[in-house]
């Protein structure tokens, strides 16, 4: 039984996102939106809508400390996977200054203020 209910799952899970990629593509298209943000932003949907439903269903339970705890692993999770993807990408570059002496400044420094 088990499996019957992951295989009707799975198949509904499938149905669902081409659905909306199907849907989303046809807004763009009307509103004149270019690919890239429609794509980017149905990414950032897609990968924080589980952790949403996760922590409402917990806050609704009374869980407070697991919402949370789904929120912060998240991030943790989702800054790990892009720095290691980066660094595994940048291993073989090699700039010619040192970025951390020239750059770091800009980032220490808030921006300077107008004088209107």
């Amino acid at each position: 039984m088990d499996a019957l209910i992951f295989i009707v799952a799975m198949g509904a899970l499938i149905y669902g996102a081409d659905f909306v990629i199907r849907e989303s593509e046809r807004i763009a298209l009307h509103f004149d939106i270019s690919h890239f943000v429609i794509g980017a932003t149905l990414v950032a949907f897609g990968t924080s809508l589980p952790e949403m439903a996760a922590s409402v269903i917990a806050s609704a339970q009374g869980k407070s400390e697991m919402a949370v705890a789904n929120v912060v692993g998240s991030n943790f999770m989702n800054i790990a996977l892009i720095l290691g993807v980066v660094f595994l990408l940048s291993r073989n570059l090699q700039p010619d200054r040192d970025l951390f002496e020239r750059d770091s400044l800009w980032v220490l420094l808030p921006p300077p203020r107008s004088l209107d």
